[in-house]
C-alpha cells in the first residue's frame, strides 16, 4: 500500500492516536492548509453526538479521514449543525461516508461494489450513476466506471440521480460508498 501506515490524529476529547488509513469510515474536504482547524471545528461539532469521532490528515492537502460510529447519521448531524451553527461552513467544505475500504485494485473495487449492490434495496427504476474520485492512483477511471455500471440495470442520470456508486481513491486505499440522496453533504 502506498498511503503511510499511520497518521496522527485528535482522538476521543482531543488526545493525539496514531490512526491507520484503512480505518476510516468517513472522508471530509476542508480549504488547503486548514486540516487542524477543520479537526478541532469536527472535535466540537461532534462532542456530545459521537465521544468516539476521530478524525486526521490523509496525505493530500484539504482531505481528511474521520472515524465514527455510524457516518451516515454523522453527515445528517453535520447537516444539521451547519445550518444551525453556518460558520463552521467555512471549514468543512464536502462530507462523504464509506461503506467499505479496500487497497486501490480495480478487481477489488469492481468487487465490493457488486457486493454494495446485491446488499442494498434497489429498485430497478431508480437512476443512479458512478463517481470516481482519483487523488495519486495510477487506474484507467473510464474502464473502472464502465466495468461498475455494467452492475447495475438501473438506468443512468448523471444529473440527478437517486443513488450514486461514489469511489474515493486516495493513492493505495480506496473508500467506496453506495449513496442515496441526502446521505452525502453536499447533497448529490
Amino acid at each position: 500500500m502506498s498511503c503511510p501506515e499511520t497518521y496522527y490524529c485528535n482522538g476521543p476529547l482531543g488526545r493525539a492516536v496514531e490512526k491507520s488509513c484503512k480505518e476510516f469510515n468517513l472522508l471530509v474536504s476542508t480549504g488547503r492548509g486548514l486540516e487542524p482547524r477543520c479537526s478541532r471545528a469536527l472535535l466540537e461539532i461532534f462532542s456530545g453526538f459521537d465521544d468516539s469521532f476521530e478524525s486526521w490528515k490523509s496525505v493530500f492537502s484539504g482531505l481528511m479521514f474521520a472515524k465514527t460510529r455510524n457516518p451516515r447519521q454523522s453527515v445528517d448531524h453535520l447537516v444539521q449543525t451547519l445550518e444551525e451553527q453556518p460558520w463552521f461552513n467555512d471549514l468543512v467544505k464536502r462530507a462523504v461516508p464509506v461503506d467499505i475500504v479496500v487497497e486501490t485494485d480495480p478487481e477489488e473495487i469492481v468487487k465490493v461494489s457488486k457486493r454494495l449492490r446485491d446488499g442494498a434495496d434497489l429498485g430497478g427504476e431508480e437512476p443512479f450513476r458512478v463517481r470516481i474520485r482519483k487523488r495519486g492512483a495510477e487506474v484507467d477511471r473510464m474502464e473502472l466506471i464502465g466495468k461498475i455500471a455494467d452492475l447495475f440495470q438501473n438506468p443512468v442520470d448523471l444529473v440527478t440521480p437517486e443513488f450514486e456508486l461514489r469511489v474515493e481513491m486516495i493513492r493505495g486505499v480506496t473508500g467506496v460508498s453506495l449513496i442515496r440522496r441526502g446521505e452525502i453533504f453536499p447533497d448529490l
